[in-house]
């Protein structure tokens, strides 16, 4: 697998783990929002109609009582609060789920008419009684009964609610520090992948590389990965090698020509020396006590490359009853390459 691939792997991962994150997060906050929906919307409402039932129901009571002692206002009394009564009551009903609301709701509706008809009664009367009063007083109560089972219900429903919302949001909670725990682990393998896999390599890469310019060519890579770092570290190897070979090679033709410069040198009848232009020896069948003596005048051997031309001829004075040397600048195609040097016998 290569590099790339597996940099695209690694970070798609990670996008993978946040688009779920997200998404988890969504969904949880969508259920989460329908339960609240559920609580604010159905129950919440059908718990206020309850109560607006209740303070009806209140209404009525009072109002039949004004109605019985012959107070002036008590039949408008009455009617508005029948109609608070219904309007909360048709909330009640509109808003029923499920069996057990629906069979409140019917209830609520049959204790409803009853009371209709005992309200009309007690209005049609030219002098309402005790015993209709009575008999509203009881279908008030038959209601307040049905409303107060239903108020009981729409609260048992909202702690239902409730206790479900907050089971859902430590559910998401949880999920969401999961997935959270998760990415952190995902992070951290995929750093210590990155740190092992390219980052360490990329530090062998450059103590190979401050090895060579310091002169260390046998230090080598390992290149057992596929990716591109390997196929670089093969090359880097190979070209490593190549060059040691053509080092050994160059040695060693180096050290052929020597041989043949020797040959060359030592076919000549007097001690000779072929010296560079920098002074050093290349070949010489000089005496060790020559050799000494050329290394010595390596400064004015440089000195003559100076003044002298392609094939001129000098001479370095006896020293020390060595022997004087006959200098003869050697030169390819008109540019000096070195001198010849050959030893006189040593003066009487």
């Amino acid at each position: 697998m290569t590099l790339r691939t597996r940099l695209l792997l690694g970070y798609g991962y990670l996008v993978a783990l946040l688009l779920a994150t997200a998404t988890v997060s969504a969904l949880g906050l969508q259920r989460f929002g329908r339960s609240l929906d559920r609580i604010l919307l159905e129950d919440v409402h059908r718990v206020e109609a309850a109560l607006v039932i209740l303070r009806a129901l209140d209404a009525h009571a009072a109002a039949a009582a004004a109605l019985r002692r012959g107070e002036r206002d008590a039949a408008a009394a009455l009617g508005a609060a029948h109609q608070e009564l219904e309007r909360a009551r048709a909330i009640v009903v509109a808003r029923a789920r499920g069996p057990e609301e629906l069979e409140r709701a019917a209830g609520l509706e049959r204790e409803a008419a009853a009371l209709r008809a005992a309200r009309d009664r007690l209005r049609a009367a030219s002098a309402p009684g005790a015993e209709d009063e009575l008999e509203l007083r009881r279908r008030v109560d038959a209601v307040r009964r049905q409303a107060l089972l239903l108020l009981e219900h729409d609260t048992r429903e909202m702690q239902r609610a409730e206790a479900t919302a907050r089971r859902q949001a430590q559910g998401f909670a949880l999920g969401l520090a999961a997935l959270a725990v998760v990415a952190l682990l995902s992070l951290g393998f995929l750093s210590r992948a990155l740190q092992r896999g390219v980052l360490a390599r990329l530090d062998e890469l450059k103590a190979l590389g401050d090895a060579v310019a310091a002169g260390d060519r046998g230090r080598r890579l390992r290149g057992r990965h596929d990716d591109e770092l390997g196929l670089l570290a093969r090359h880097l190897n190979a070209a490593l090698d190549h060059q040691e070979a053509q080092e050994a090679r160059t040695e060693g033709r180096l050290n052929q020509q020597a041989q043949l410069l020797l040959g060359l040198v030592g076919a000549r009848p007097e001690p000779t020396a072929l010296v560079g232009l920098d002074g050093a020896v290349i070949a010489s069948t000089l005496p060790a006590a020559g050799d000494a003596r050329v290394a010595s005048f390596a400064e004015r051997i440089r000195d003559e490359r100076q003044v002298a031309a392609p094939g001129a001829v000098r001479r370095v004075a006896d020293v020390d009853g060595g022997g004087g040397l006959t200098l003869e600048l050697l030169a390819h195609r008109g540019r000096p390459v070195g001198w010849l040097v050959t030893l006189d016998a040593p003066a009487a």
